[in-house]
């Protein structure tokens, strides 16, 4: 669209590979000067937007490769993506690849994929570039194909479906290039047209429907401009007026229209490719130019929930808020997304931009506010050293030779350059600064901003400097290779006031040096150690070690100690090369915290107390909390830090809770209050099921009916008793953080913690009836209450069932043939009691009385009399029914019921329940204090059901019953 050369006359390919790349050259360069012009001369620098596109798939010509015409998400939670290359499916983690096949009618129809939507039902239409409009069957993962039909009028108007709007009622807008506009009535099968010829359109090429709220659309098209359809009488209107301001002496009619959104009531946006950002007020019918043409070609724009404007373009990514002309660039740090293509608010309001050059990005919505320093001399450095002087608020930072001065309220920030060539540590030292680097000490003179070396005696020269701390405004400590000094403020220069080696008797342990200092609110000074340890040397300056014991969980997690902190209570926090511990003075108990707990990293790096009393640690792989009741949260670069390694016992606090840490990438700094817990809770799906190691596909040898995302139940075979289930929880926030629980109900006895994983394997599962569910935590370990499962039966007997089986069988062949023997005689007895004549009794007649109390005068008396004693004996068993009755009066079905039947006029199953319901009535008469109880008596499991029969039989409820029948009770 952009650059033809048919009438170039370039003579071999070679020369058209020059032109091409030329013409990518002065592209480029195009858009970098438009950019800058754009940035000195257009946008105040207040609307520049910080936050940055984080790019999430990257373009792979291979198969990722292609623009991107389109982003979507659909009910379940899937990002779908249309390419020129093909449909793409993301779940957080991985792609899922349609692609058209020219041997498989079910594929998609083609691979230029330009638009994508969801109806009522939960149907997705997915609009080609020849390949017509497609509908993509959930249940086996294929499509159906509607194409143009020359010969059939009712087919839809053109392949090239480039726009899809879902009606209320089920039914498709479809906006074709080149053919129109098509309404497709889903049920019917057919597609009524409306084209320029014959309905008011100006061009055929429809690119853009937007529907108001009446549910009129409007439409926009290729060299056609804006147009109106009225929705109940389907007339279109043409808004199509001169309008110099904005577009010169072109009609405004003819416009190239890739996008319409409404940024407020009143007010459409429209994306336009060669006439800039345009809006168009719908009440007094005027176009405003928004962002210039001379900026770029615009392609997609999408409102937010404060109804700011995002828009993609071939300059990248523009924001333009709400009721403001000052439109500003989006950050772009990668390169990826110069020229934009597509954009896309999912239900969590992150916005996924697609680029030309095939790569997906987002801006999440919900961002950890982590921030980095502005950038200077310091960024990106790696910082060594961290102090803060609570007096001034100033921050000491040091990185290679440099010390930074900073102030922490405007950020303003003085580099000076030290006497060393490395800075590993710097404190405030009273009204001086003092630094120390592996070679020596230098103090800083605060006016003259000039270092002077400290020349100290002979024992601590030459001895490689580790770490100083201040105990004082006119003392420290200062760890170097195998010796801790105390130093003192003697005059103008330091005097060494203690020296104490390692590894002496009664002194500090054997180790490679003192690492870190700390003096807690008794006196105490704490003293970790490389190799030895960790060293407390108390008020009355003896020595308590706490070292790392293998198989000790009382000890320390490791004696290579990097950091230590006092908090608010008086524990001591002690940072480990394999950990974090707590130690409690008052109980002398240590508390570990490390992988197996939730930290990030067991690498500790530095440590702090936020004002609320959280511990916040930086690590070799990101930022930990752990709060007050024990939960932990973690932080990496996905969630805003520069970087996941951070230098040892570079961190520092100031009073107002801002917390400051030093990584090799520079600065961190930030509130922590400002780092909100993800309130969002992930959907989870099943997305494949595989048995022993294969994965399984819906068909008709297959267990699985339909696909694994939308089944509820498998039946499986023995032979089929390995299998697997993979899931997903479609959080994209820091998709890599979710964590998973699963659990097979009727095997597994406990929820299996997965962290990460996100498979659950099963081996050779015995018979039975099962039920798998997983649940899901979003990035910040905030667990959802909502199970996903699916029944699991496996047929088949299981072992140890099959031994029984094969040992009684034998034993209940023998007994059956004993039985049938003894009672044949008694059942030929019954049979001849058959006969016609045998007289009727009416129901009131045997439920009157208990079976004890019959008079057998007659063989129907009798039978009457063996009937009750059997349901009697059975009475609380609530299994004893039918068939159970003809086995203890050796009769067939049809025989009790015709004989039963004659007596009573009752069905056996009525019968039984004459019976229990008036043996409930004698019992509520005699112990009416538990109505439940008494149901169960008689055979009923549910007490309520047994209300509802009594109050059939006796028109009132068994409470009811009682209360009619006190004065029968006995007194007490």
């Amino acid at each position: 669209m952009l650059y033809d050369t048919t009438d170039l006359n370039l003579p071999d390919p070679r020369s058209k590979k020059l032109y091409y790349e030329t013409v990518v050259i002065i592209t480029r360069l195009l858009k970098i000067l438009l950019t800058i012009i754009v940035c000195f001369f257009a946008l105040p620098a207040k609307n520049q937007i910080s936050r940055a596109i984080t790019p999430v798939l990257t373009s792979d010509p291979s198969d990722f490769g292609g623009r991107v015409n389109c982003l979507f998400q659909d009910k379940t939670g899937f990002i779908w993506i249309g390419k020129e290359t093909g449909l793409f499916r993301y779940d957080g983690y991985q792609l899922k690849t349609f692609h058209y096949n020219n041997s498989d009618t079910s594929s998609i129809g083609n691979d230029n994929i330009q638009c994508i939507a969801e109806d009522a039902k939960g149907t997705l239409w997915i609009g080609t570039k020849g390949g017509g409009l497609n509908r993509y069957n959930r249940k086996f993962s294929n499509f159906t194909r509607y194409n143009h039909n020359e010969s059939n009028p009712a087919s839809i108007a053109y392949n090239e479906v480039f726009t899809l709007l879902p009606d209320s009622i089920g039914n498709l807008w479809i906006g074709t290039d080149g053919g129109g506009l098509d309404y497709f009535d889903i049920n019917k099968g057919r597609f009524i047209h409306f084209k320029q010829d014959d309905s008011g359109l100006i061009s055929n090429k429809i690119l853009a429907i937007l529907p108001d709220k009446k549910g009129n659309l409007w439409l926009g098209t290729w060299d056609g401009g804006l147009h109106f359809m009225d929705i109940k009488t389907k007339k279109i209107i043409h808004i199509g007026r001169n309008n110099k301001e904005v577009f010169g002496n072109r009609k405004a009619g003819t416009i190239n229209i890739f996008k319409i959104a409404e940024q407020k009531p009143g007010t459409l946006l429209l994306a336009t490719w060669g006439q800039g950002l345009v809006s168009y007020n719908t009440i007094n019918e005027t176009f405003k130019e928004r962002i210039s043409k001379s900026i770029a070609n615009f392609r997609d724009v999408k409102i937010d929930e404060s109804n700011n404007a995002w828009v993609a373009s071939s300059s990248g990514l523009f924001f333009l808020p709400f009721k403001s002309d000052h439109y500003s660039p989006v950050t772009d740090n990668s390169g990826l997304f110069d020229n934009a293509s597509a954009l896309l608010f999912d239900r969590t309001s992150t916005l996924w931009l697609g680029s030309e050059d095939g790569s997906v990005g987002k801006i999440n919505s919900f961002k950890k506010k982590f921030n980095s320093f502005p950038e200077t001399e310091l960024s990106g450095n790696v910082i060594t050293s961290i102090a803060t002087d609570y007096k001034t608020e100033e921050l000491l930072a040091g990185f290679k030779n440099k010390l930074a001065v900073i102030n922490s309220t405007t950020l303003n920030s003085e580099i000076l350059t030290g006497p060393y060539t490395d800075l590993v540590s710097a404190i405030f030292l009273g009204d001086q600064i003092l630094t120390a680097s592996s070679d020596g000490l230098a103090l800083l003179n605060s006016k003259k901003k000039k270092f002077t070396k400290i020349n100290l005696d002979s024992s601590l020269s030459g001895r490689q400097i580790w770490t100083i701390y201040p105990d004082s405004d006119s003392s420290f400590w200062v760890g170097a290779l195998g010796v801790a000094y105390y130093l003192v403020k003697q005059g103008i220069g330091l005097k060494i006031a203690r020296i104490l080696p390692t590894g002496q008797k009664n002194g500090l342990t054997h180790s490679h040096y003192p690492a870190c200092f700390l003096k807690d609110k008794n006196g105490n000074l704490w003293i970790g150690t490389f190799g030895g340890g960790l060293n407390m040397l108390s008020k009355d300056q003896k020595f308590v070690y706490f070292e790392h014991h293998e198989n000790n969980t009382s000890s320390i997690s490791d004696n290579f100690v990097e950091c230590l902190l006092e908090d608010s209570k008086g524990n001591i926090w002690i940072g480990t090369h394999n950990g974090l511990d707590c130690y409690n003075a008052t109980a002398n108990t240590i508390k570990h915290y490390n992988l197996s707990a939730g930290l990030q990293n067991n690498w500790i790096a530095s440590i702090e107390e936020d004002l609320h009393g959280n511990i916040w640690v930086s690590t070799h792989d990101g930022i930990s909390c752990i709060k007050k009741n024990g939960t932990t949260f973690n932080y990496d670069t996905d969630d805003g830090l520069p970087s996941n390694y951070f230098l040892p016992r570079a961190s520092s606090k100031l009073r107002n809770g801002q917390l400051w840490f030093g990584s090799n990438r520079g600065l961190v700094l930030f509130h922590p209050d400002s780092i909100q817990v993800n309130p969002f809770l992930p959907e989870i799906v099943i997305t494949d099921f595989s048995i022993n190691n294969q994965s399984i596909q819906p068909g008709n040898l297959s267990p699985l009916a339909t696909n694994i995302e939308l089944c509820n139940s498998i039946t499986l075979n023995k032979e089929q008793s390995s299998f697997s289930f993979q899931f997903v929880a479609l959080n994209y926030f820091n998709a890599k953080k979710n964590k998973y629980k699963y659990i097979l109900k009727g095997y597994d006895k406990q929820w299996h913690l997965a962290g990460t994983n996100r498979k659950a394997e099963y081996s050779n599962v015995p018979p039975g009836k099962y039920i798998f569910s997983v649940i899901a935590a979003n990035n910040d370990g905030i667990w959802s209450s909502k199970e996903k499962s699916i029944s699991v039966i496996i047929t088949g007997l299981s072992s140890k069932k099959l031994i029984a089986a094969i040992i009684l069988l034998p034993i209940i062949v023998v007994v059956i043939l004993l039985i049938l023997r003894k009672y044949r005689k008694k059942k030929l007895l019954i049979i001849e009691e058959t006969e016609p004549g045998i007289k009727k009794l009416s129901p009131p007649t045997y439920l009157e009385v208990n079976p004890s109390e019959i008079i057998t005068d007659s063989p129907e008396q009798a039978f009457l009399q063996k009937l009750l004693k059997a349901v009697e004996e059975n009475l609380s068993d609530s299994e004893f029914g039918v068939d159970e009755l003809c086995y203890k009066i050796c009769i067939s079905r049809s025989q009790l019921y015709r004989k039963i039947h004659a007596i009573t006029g009752l069905s056996v199953t009525e019968f039984i329940k004459e019976v229990r319901l008036k043996r409930a009535a004698q019992f509520l008469k005699q112990k009416p204090d538990n109505i439940s109880e008494i149901a169960y008596n008689v055979g009923f499991n549910d007490p309520k059901y047994f209300s509802k029969c009594f109050k059939q039989k006796f028109g009132m409820s068994p409470a009811r019953y009682i209360t009619d029948h006190e004065q029968l009770l006995p007194p007490e």
